[in-house]
């Protein structure tokens, strides 16, 4: 038993993260304060001179487990490209430990307003060897939009109305909002109000020239159809019934008008000549009576 327990003391050290490939939660990187602070940290982004975004002040804690002097880098989070950029770099850290402050930013531009989140903002990584000493310093922020970027949202609404009413010239400025908005969430604001300004301006000259056709749409054609076996093309659809084998056809001549009605009726024709033979037989009687009794 006591040697199964040193075996997995001893693989415990083999594949711990300090030893073998490094610590992405190492308990030696500390944050200590930030500024401003809050709960949530109210961020006003792209508010900040010559288009950095958000400046926010950090002091963190850094300690390794070398004597020897090291540097710890600091990265911030890019979400526009996902991904960890360089922002300062702290030197002469050892296992004394060391307190580090510096200003990084947090580039967040075009943000929803009033929405609040955790999310990943820095990251400090030190490499020794093979080994990766990494820790990522969670924060909850609030992203509200600043007056800045409620002019560029408000640039794209006039831009979009604009083009809309000059429907032949989509194709050409199709790329335009994409273009501001990237501009945007990298707090480039100022070259993003430029992109949909100089939009808006060529749409305007367009309209001027009378260059905004209303693309239609053609009218789709009606779908021909196909005519069945008794209707084929060239061919009438015989309506009668035709007539029985044996009786000739009475022109149309003689047959009589629906408005004009015939004098006598079949009944009475049928009636006279079933009759005529009948008489005939009682006259011829009535004769041979009269001459057996002369």
């Amino acid at each position: 038993m006591k040697n199964m327990l040193v075996f997995l003391v001893a693989l415990g050290l083999i594949f711990s993260p300090v030893f073998a490939g490094g610590d992405d939660d190492y308990d030696g990187f500390n944050l200590e304060e930030t500024t401003p602070s809050g709960n949530p940290v109210a961020i006003w982004n792209c508010d900040w001179d010559e288009n950095k975004g958000y400046q926010m002040h950090v002091e963190l804690y850094l300690e390794t487990p070398f004597e020897e002097n090291r540097d710890v880098e600091i990265y911030a989070y890019k979400p526009s490209t996902d991904e960890w950029v360089p922002a300062h770099t702290c030197t002469n850290v050892d296992s004394d430990g060391k307190d580090c402050e510096f200003y990084f930013p947090v580039v967040w531009g075009m943000s929803e307003t009033n929405t609040a989140g955790y999310a990943d903002l820095l990251k400090a990584e030190l490499v020794e060897g093979e080994n990766l000493y990494s820790k990522k310093f969670n924060f909850y922020v609030s992203h509200t939009r600043t007056n800045r970027e409620e002019v560029i949202y408000e640039k794209i609404d006039e831009f979009e109305t604009m083009l809309a009413a000059c429907p032949s010239k989509e194709d050409e400025f199709s790329e335009v909002v994409a273009d501001a908005t990237a501009l945007g969430v990298e707090c480039q604001l100022d070259d993003a109000r430029t992109v949909l300004t100089d939009a808006i301006n060529e749409i305007k000259d367009y309209q001027e020239a009378g260059e905004c056709e209303v693309v239609t749409e053609q009218p789709d054609k009606p779908k021909e159809s196909i005519p069945s076996e008794a209707t084929k093309p060239g061919e009438e659809e015989e309506t009668e019934e035709p007539e029985p084998a044996g009786e000739e056809s009475v022109p149309e001549e003689t047959l009589p008008s629906a408005s004009a009605p015939s004098t006598s009726s079949p009944a009475e024709s049928t009636d006279e000549d079933s009759m005529c033979p009948v008489g005939l037989v009682l006259l011829l009687a009535a004769a041979a009576c009269f001459m057996r009794r002369e």
